[in-house]
This record gives C-alpha cells, sequence and structure tokens, in this order.
C-alpha cells in the first residue's frame, strides 16, 4: 500500500511554476517644472541690493536714468528705476527678488500665473515669447499704449520692463541688454 502511495504521489507531474509577469515598474512622478521652481526659489539664497543695483543700467534705449529706487523690507527685495523720455514716452524697470517664501508667492502671481498663456482682444494682449532662449511674458494694452516685457534674469530675479508709449520691439532690445 505504501507503494501505491508513493507511486500515486509521484505520477510524472511536472510543476511547473508560473512567473507572471511582474516587472518591476518604476514610477517616477513626474514633477512639473513650475512646481520644482518654485520649490528652489523658496530655498534660494536672497540676492543681495547691491548686486541688484548692478543690474539696473545708467541709460536703457537711449533714454538716462531719472529715478532709482531700493527697497527689501516687504519679504523681498525690489529695484524700480525709471527712464522718463518726455512727458508721454517712459520706461520702468522693476527687478523683484524671488527668493524665499514671498519671493516665490510674487514669481507664482506675477510670472507663472501668466506662462504660456496667449489671449488677444481689442484691449490688448497676452503672449509668452522666446527672449534670448527664455521664456517671456510680453503685455500690451491698447486702452494706455503700455507695453510690458518680463523674465528671469538670472536664477532668482525677475525683471520687468514697462513701456509707456514704447514699442515692444524697443523693450525686446533693451531687456537684451541687461
Amino acid at each position: 500500500m505504501l507503494l501505491v502511495i508513493l507511486v500515486s504521489c509521484n505520477n510524472d507531474k511536472k510543476v511547473t511554476e508560473e512567473t507572471t509577469a511582474n516587472p518591476q515598474v518604476k514610477t517616477t512622478a513626474q514633477v512639473d517644472p513650475k512646481t520644482q521652481k518654485l520649490e528652489s526659489l523658496k530655498t534660494a539664497t536672497a540676492t543681495d541690493l547691491d548686486q541688484m543695483q548692478k543690474m539696473v543700467p545708467a541709460e536703457m534705449a537711449g533714454i538716462k536714468r531719472t529715478r532709482l529706487n531700493m527697497n527689501s523690507n516687504i519679504g523681498y527685495s525690489i529695484v524700480q528705476a525709471d527712464y522718463v523720455k518726455n512727458s508721454k514716452s517712459d520706461i520702468r524697470l522693476i527687478a523683484y527678488d524671488c527668493a524665499g517664501e514671498q519671493g516665490s508667492q510674487l514669481y507664482n502671481s506675477s510670472f507663472l500665473s501668466y506662462l504660456d498663456k496667449n489671449e488677444e482682444n481689442a484691449g490688448g494682449y497676452t503672449k509668452t515669447i522666446n527672449l534670448n532662449g527664455k521664456k517671456t511674458i510680453e503685455k500690451y494694452e491698447a486702452a494706455t499704449k503700455s507695453t510690458s516685457i518680463s523674465f528671469l534674469a538670472n536664477e532668482t530675479v525677475l525683471m520687468v520692463l514697462h513701456g509707456k508709449n514704447i514699442s515692444a520691439e524697443t523693450l525686446k532690445e533693451a531687456a537684451l541688454k541687461l
């Protein structure tokens, strides 16, 4: 009887181990470049006001600087320069240090929220352009004949040029020289 049990247990069954296709999928969460930039700005070192002042030229588009203001008491540093051509035409350059918590929030609301938006209507337009290899926001308001160009000058300083009765091309040329 023992022989019958042994023979019945060993009835030449081939045991095959089924391996299920269990590829080791490594899911890397796609990190949004905008979110990644915001996170890096939050931990970035603030730019010194003296360094920011050096980014502001004494003359822009053939117009001499008429005023310069600097402030770092609002959670981020800001440098503002005015270039007045005449009573109807001027350029204003504003440099914002976007390092730190408040600076990154400013960057998000002033730049990222407009990035890659292209809108046009009778009142003007907002579009993302490529200026010297960098994404740049160009806006135009027909009612005030104002154009603005916004771009990140280095890793933390957001440059905004506003021109009243100044062409977009003139502002772009000025931006390229910054």
